[in-house]
């Protein structure tokens, strides 16, 4: 749990991983493969395992919680500098772009 509400989970709508346009959440984290991303989290933990998890995949929503916090932390970037030193731009999907603008001028 965290103060903001957003969790990272599996989803249903796994056509949406295709798409190279992927911000239809509301507010969550879809995870493509989240028995291997549960497989990377659950390595040092003492009380749940991927044997448990796998029982529990495919039933009713279920909590479980890790023997450790694990930080997460999410960067949003509209543009990117290559290796080779060119500018890669990506879509402003949320519009901070223009927000940051209008601050930055005002």
């Amino acid at each position: 749990p965290n103060a903001h509400a957003i969790y990272l989970h599996d989803t249903p709508s796994k056509s949406l991983f295709s798409r190279s346009q992927r911000a239809y959440s509301h507010g969550c984290i879809r995870v493509q493969n989240p028995m291997d991303f549960a497989d990377a989290l659950l390595v040092n933990d003492e009380n749940l395992s991927k044997r448990t998890l796998e029982a529990q995949y495919g039933r009713s929503e279920r909590w479980n919680n890790l023997s450790t916090k694990v930080p997460v932390h999410l960067a949003y970037f509209t543009l990117r500098v290559e290796d080779d030193g060119t500018i890669r731009s990506f879509g402003d999907v949320y519009g901070h772009n223009e927000r940051l603008k209008n601050l930055l001028n005002s």
